[in-house]
């Protein structure tokens, strides 16, 4: 993925793509290392509350 710089705004993105279309939920921690897998960076848990709380304040239910 190269170095970018990943801010909450740029992750809650990252957990839209990543949720199953389906609804079935995620993990917290299974979404950690989805995110870390696929940017190919350690993803801290105050990043990523942080992005997920993004979301729920967006009205976006991630789980």
């Amino acid at each position: 993925m190269g170095q970018m710089e990943v801010t909450a705004e740029v992750l809650a993105q990252r957990i839209l793509s990543l949720l199953p279309r389906d609804g079935t939920p995620v993990l917290n921690r299974v979404m950690r290392v989805m995110l870390s897998r696929q940017l190919e960076i350690q993803i801290g848990p105050d990043l990523y509350f942080a992005a997920r709380d993004l979301l729920f304040q967006s009205g976006r239910r991630t789980g």
